[in-house]
């Protein structure tokens, strides 16, 4: 592994950090106004990804992965800094954490897709799967971290703190894109092809496929009814019972300590053969925690709850 690699990984959990400690906080400040807030500002940060997601991986082969991340590292910085001085002078309103999903949520689209396919450009294609091993273990242990960090970070300096926080991890990652250079860059497709044209020939592929409708359907039901439970129904249960930001943010890290048990369980003895058992085991356990989690009265701290008139 080449030290490289390991530059823009460093560089990238870094960024993961930020991102996840300002989706906690825009959630937290989102259920703070009220329900269907928070399920606007949430779906403000989904549903570009989802609609735009394609688009992106076809700018991804157009321009290079690398040069389409060096444009959405500078585009989702530059607008965190600008936001967090806007939150500091006029404060936390409905309008400006809607604006601030949907800049997160634009700009992820489109850097995602080139993401996931950098890796490859660092190491040789024998190197590939150890290479992606270890971005997929940092990425779940930083996350892991991330619940009750940014749960004690959003007590602490608020969102405005958040926003600052992940401004600074777009910009440390943009200055290591720029730097580091992989050895196997993608240069740019000559041919131009229209790129709203070739993200719907994608999808047709994945439709006409029955594995793949199949997988997608199961990946959409999950992502409706599952996802939400940490970033939109955890804040909103602790507003209920009185929890602090720091009780939900070890809530959201019990969520992504069951996510990285499975993925050690999945290493270390491979895959399942019966892959629509395992599946199915797996929504029937997660309807269990979401059942048990909302019948919670309290969530263990060490330190004393405050009363809800405190931070309301």
């Amino acid at each position: 592994m080449n030290r490289r690699y390991y530059g823009w990984l460093a560089g990238s959990t870094l960024s993961a950090f930020g991102d996840s400690a300002l989706f906690f906080a825009l959630g937290w400040a989102a259920t703070g106004i009220g329900p269907r807030v928070a399920a606007l500002v949430l779906t403000g940060f989904t549903l570009p990804r989802a609609v735009l997601l394609l688009l992106g991986g076809v700018l991804g082969d157009r321009l290079g992965p690398r040069r389409l991340l060096l444009i959405c590292t500078a585009i989702v910085g530059a607008c965190c800094f600008l936001l967090a001085l806007v939150v500091g002078v006029r404060g936390v309103s409905a309008g400006v954490l809607l604006a601030t999903s949907i800049t997160v949520g634009t700009v992820d689209a489109f850097a995602l897709p080139a993401s996931g396919v950098l890796p490859r450009l660092f190491v040789p294609d024998d190197q590939l799967p150890r290479a992606m091993a270890l971005r997929m273990s940092a990425t779940q242990v930083i996350t892991l971290a991330g619940g009750p960090v940014s749960g004690l970070l959003v007590a602490t300096v608020g969102l405005v703190g958040a926003l600052m926080l992940d401004g600074a991890t777009f910009a440390v990652l943009f200055l290591v894109l720029l730097i580091l250079r992989p050895p196997y860059d993608v240069p740019p497709q000559p041919d131009r092809p229209s790129a709203v044209r070739s993200a719907l020939d994608g999808l047709r592929v994945a439709i006409a496929d029955p594995v793949l409708r199949m997988i997608l359907g199961v990946v959409g039901l999950v992502a409706a009814f599952v996802l939400p439970v940490t970033s939109l129904c955890v804040p909103l249960l602790a507003r209920a019972h009185g929890w602090t930001a720091g009780q939900a943010g070890f809530v959201v890290a019990g969520n992504v300590c069951g996510s990285l048990l499975v993925t050690v369980l999945v290493a270390r003895v491979g895959t399942f053969s019966r892959a629509g058992l395992a599946g199915g085991t797996g929504c029937l356990l997660a309807a269990a925690g979401i059942s048990a989690l909302a019948l919670a009265p309290t969530v263990p701290s060490p330190s004393p709850q405050p009363s809800s008139k405190a931070w309301a």
